[in-house]
């Protein structure tokens, strides 16, 4: 038997870079119980696409249900720009940075193995455009 989980719809219709089943999932009576965590998961994976245009969409219904953007959650800011560091997505590097994520060695996965600092991250996987 398939597990559902719900938000798993929103997930795949941003990685799959699909704008109009996103918007589709996005209005209010389509919306998963308890949205935010998941927005803020189809964050990481329109970062992990490269679409900035999404992250905005996601964004502008995470200020709807929280009254807060993805820039005042500092857990999201260092993921999603570990996430574009480590994807090589220059262009939504500068736009997360331009937007108040930041590059600090003291971030919350600064600790792992696996999802060092953005800069870091960058760096080990040969993004140097970025470093």
């Amino acid at each position: 038997m398939t597990r559902f989980t719900p938000g798993a719809g929103l997930r795949a219709a941003v990685s799959s870079g699909n704008e109009k089943l996103v918007s589709l999932l996005l209005q209010r009576e389509n919306r998963a119980p308890a949205a935010h965590g998941e927005l803020c998961r189809a964050m990481v994976a329109a970062v992990q696409a490269g679409r900035p245009d999404l992250l905005k969409m996601l964004d502008s219904v995470l200020v709807e249900e929280t009254g807060k953007s993805w820039t005042q959650f500092e857990t999201v800011k260092d993921v999603i720009l570990c996430e574009a560091s480590s994807h090589g997505h220059v262009d939504m590097v500068w736009m997360l940075l331009d937007n108040g994520a930041g590059v600090s060695p003291r971030s919350a996965f600064s600790k792992s193995i696996l999802r060092g600092p953005a800069l870091h991250v960058a760096t080990a996987r040969g993004y140097t455009d970025i470093a």
